[in-house]
């Protein structure tokens, strides 16, 4: 069952929270189908600064995909070449982490595809993905890159366990929060 949208309006006006949601509607987020994809840090000097991970899941069957468009400018789903195009064309501005995005996203035919690459990206003796910089930001390694520059993330990725804990360890901490 989806939520009713009065939920998302309860959300953006801090008089929900997720675990509200999740809770009145029987459901139930799977952390472990979230791969990590990139990770973007605005650059030094911006008037704001952002700290921004991006992730990829399937997508629930019957999830029609609403954004929320209080934070956007606009929204629409079309496929990463068809964006890439149309701001070619300047038809669309694109900010750099969705650029990068998607030219990445490109390479793939299917989103099965891409969660299979990404089921696949070699990892470190920790099991943390290898990256590589992409612009500004830094992003998993995918097929096609040239792993010889592939690294660690230089901001690092919590360590998710949300199959025993149900919350994050920052990687190198040494327990959880009590």
């Amino acid at each position: 069952m989806l939520p009713d949208p009065a939920w998302r309006r309860a959300c953006n006006a801090g008089t929900a929270t997720l675990a509200d949601v999740l809770e009145a509607c029987d459901l139930v987020v799977d952390g472990r189908a979230l791969r990590v994809f990139s990770h973007w840090l605005t650059p030094i000097g911006a008037p704001r600064r952002y700290d921004t991970w991006f992730f990829v899941a399937p997508a629930p069957d019957g999830d029609d995909g609403r954004p929320d468009d209080s934070e956007l400018v606009a929204s629409e789903w079309v496929r990463p070449g068809d964006a890439l195009a149309r701001a070619r064309r300047g038809e669309i501005e694109l900010i750099e982490p969705t650029l990068r995005s998607l030219v990445a996203l490109e390479r793939f035919r299917t989103a099965a595809e891409l969660l299979a690459a990404l089921d696949a990206v070699p990892r470190d003796g920790a099991g943390r993905p290898f990256v590589v910089g992409d612009g500004v930001g830094e992003r998993v390694v995918l097929p096609g890159d040239d792993v010889a520059g592939a690294g660690r993330w230089t901001i690092p990725l919590p360590d998710v366990d949300f199959r025993v804990r149900g919350r994050a360890l920052a990687e190198g901490a040494s327990s959880w929060p009590t």
